[in-house]
C-alpha cells in the first residue's frame, strides 16, 4: 500500500508512552499531518508531575529541541560551569564552560519541565492516558495493540517509547533471552531546599567551596574513604532548589515500582536513609543536599541496561519498532539516555511520514543504529564502573585526569557518543530528501 493511501485511510501511527521520547515523535508525526494515538500508563497529573530527576541535552537534541520550536529559556537551563571536588570537597577543577569547551553549550532540563514543553510544542492529541499495552499482533498490513482496560486499537504501526521496562519489547521477545541487567550500581536523586536560611543557603553564599550564586554544575569525585559521586545543580528555574542525582556501587539490587517516571524507583524516607548512610564519609556538601531533601522527595533506583545487545529494534513483520530506553537502556554516565532518544523519535517518525510503514521502521531500524547504541551502552557501562569504583587508585588517577586533561577531553567522550546521533539524523534527512524545520535555528546547535 503506498504512503498516500495509508495517510488517506487515516490508521494511526500508535505510540506507546508519553515521555520524551514518544511526546517527540507525536510532535514531528502532527507536522507532517500523519495520525497518532498516544497510549500511556500514567495519569495525566502524574504524567506531568515533578519527581525530581533530570537530563542533560547534548548537541543534537538542542538542535532537534530548537528545530520543532521549543521555548529553550521557559523550559530549560543553561550552565556557565563545571567545578570538580573530591568528596571531602578538595577541589579538582573548576572551568568556564563555553571558554574551556570551545562553546559548548550546556543546557539541562528538568524531567517535569521537559514534559510540559513538549507538550506544549504538540497542543491537542490523542493522548490516553491510565491505561497501557499489554499485548499486540502485527500482520502485513497493520498492528492492533490490546489494551489493560480491555479494548483495543489498530494502527499503520507501533512505536515503543514506553522505556526501560518496556511492555512492548517483552511481548515482542517473550520467547528470547532478552533480560534486564542490574549493573551493580546504585542511584538516588532528589531536589533539596537551598532557601534563604538553609544550611545549603549557606554554603551556596561562601566564597569558596562548592557553593556558588552561578549556575555551575557540581561534581562530587569518590575516592577510597567515601566511594561513589554526586552530581547536581542549581535548578535554573527556581534558584532555591538544588537539583541532584548520587551514585554508589552495591552489589545488592534495591527494590522496585511500578512507576514508570521514576523509572521503577522506589520512593521515600528507607531511600533518604540507604543514602545518607552510603555516604556517610562526604563532606559537609553532599550531607547538607542529602539533609535538605524531604524523603518524599527522594528517589532510590538500581541502573541497569539489557544483557542482550544483538536483538534487532524492529519486528520481524516490520510493524513494530523499540525507541529509545525501550531499545537501548544504559547508565546515565554519558548523558545520551534522552538525546539518543529524542533522536530515534525524530527520525522514526520522519521516515513514517515519508516512506510506507515497513520501509520506514526497517530503516530506522538499521544496523548502524544498532552498533551505535551498542558502543555506547558499553561505554556508559566503563564510565559508571569507572566514577563508582571502590579502588583507592583508581579514583586518584581519575581525578588527576579530570584534573590535568586538556578541558575538551573531558568532554570528549560526551561529544563522541553524541555524533552518533547527529550521523543518524543527518543520514536520514539526506536519504528522504527532507529537511529540518527552522533550519536557520538548528544549525546553530549543530
Amino acid at each position: 500500500v503506498g504512503l498516500d493511501r495509508l495517510v488517506a485511510m487515516g490508521d494511526p501511527v500508535i505510540i506507546a508512552g508519553a515521555g520524551p521520547c514518544g511526546l517527540m515523535a507525536a510532535v514531528v508525526l502532527k507536522r507532517n499531518n500523519v495520525p497518532f494515538v498516544i497510549i500511556e500508563q500514567a495519569s495525566q497529573s502524574k504524567l506531568l508531575s515533578d519527581v525530581g530527576s533530570a537530563f542533560d541535552l547534548a548537541p543534537n537534541a538542542l538542535r532537534i529541541l530548537r528545530a520543532y520550536g521549543a521555548d529553550m529559556q521557559a523550559h530549560f537551563g543553561k550552565y556557565e560551569g563545571m567545578a570538580q571536588y573530591s568528596m571531602d570537597e578538595y577541589l579538582v577543577r573548576e572551568l568556564n564552560i563555553a571558554r574551556d569547551w570551545n562553546g559548548y553549550e550546556a543546557w539541562a532540563a528538568q524531567r517535569s519541565q521537559m514534559q510540559r514543553c513538549l507538550n506544549s510544542m504538540l497542543g491537542d492529541a490523542d493522548l490516553r492516558c491510565g491505561k497501557s499495552i499489554v499485548s499486540y499482533e502485527e500482520s502485513e498490513d497493520g498492528v492492533t495493540v490490546h489494551l489493560s482496560d480491555g479494548g483495543k486499537i489498530s494502527g499503520r504501526a507501533l512505536l515503543a517509547c514506553d522505556g526501560v521496562k518496556s511492555a512492548v519489547r517483552k511481548a515482542m521477545y517473550k520467547d528470547a533471552a532478552d533480560e534486564l541487567r542490574y549493573c551493580g550500581i546504585r542511584c538516588w536523586w532528589g531536589k533539596a531546599n537551598a532557601e534563604e536560611g538553609t544550611k545549603l543557603r549557606e554554603l551556596f553564599s561562601a566564597p569558596k567551596g562548592p557553593g556558588t550564586d552561578r549556575q555551575c554544575f557540581t561534581w562530587f569525585m569518590g575516592g577510597g574513604k567515601q566511594p561513589g559521586c554526586l552530581m547536581g545543580a542549581r535548578d535554573p528555574v527556581n534558584p532555591d532548589i538544588f537539583m541532584w542525582a548520587a551514585f554508589a556501587s552495591n552489589p545488592a539490587e534495591p527494590g522496585s515500582s511500578d512507576d514508570l517516571t521514576r523509572r521503577g524507583g522506589e520512593v521515600g524516607q528507607a531511600a533518604k536513609d540507604d543514602a545518607l548512610a552510603t555516604f556517610s564519609n562526604a563532606g559537609t556538601f553532599v550531607h547538607a543536599v542529602l539533609g535538605a531533601t524531604a524523603a518524599e522527595k527522594v528517589t532510590r533506583v538500581g541502573m541497569i541496561d539489557r544483557e542482550n545487545l544483538e536483538l534487532p529494534f524492529v519486528s520481524p513483520l516490520k510493524r513494530v519498532a523499540l525507541l529509545g530506553d525501550a531499545a537501548h537502556p544504559q547508565t546515565p554516565f554519558l548523558g545520551q539516555g534522552v538525546n539518543m532518544a529524542l533522536c530515534d523519535a525524530v527520525v522514526a517518525a520522519l521516515r513514517l511520514a515519508n516512506q510506507p510503514v515497513q520501509a520506514a521502521l526497517d530503516g530506522y531500524a538499521c544496523e548502524i543504529r544498532r552498533k551505535q547504541a551498542r558502543k555506547t551502552v558499553m561505554d556508559a557501562r566503563s564510565w559508571a564502573d569507572l566514577s563508582c569504583s571502590r579502588n583507592g587508585f583508581k579514583c586518584w588517577v581519575f581525578r588527576m585526569l579530570s584534573k590535568y586533561l586538556p578541558p575538551k577531553l573531558i568532554v570528549g567522550d560526551i561529544l563522541r557518543s553524541d555524533q552518533s546521533n547527529v550521523d543518524f539524523l543527518d543520514r536520514t534527512l539526506t536519504e528522504l530528501g527532507v529537511p529540518l524545520p527552522n533550519t536557520d535555528a538548528a544549525k546553530a546547535c549543530s
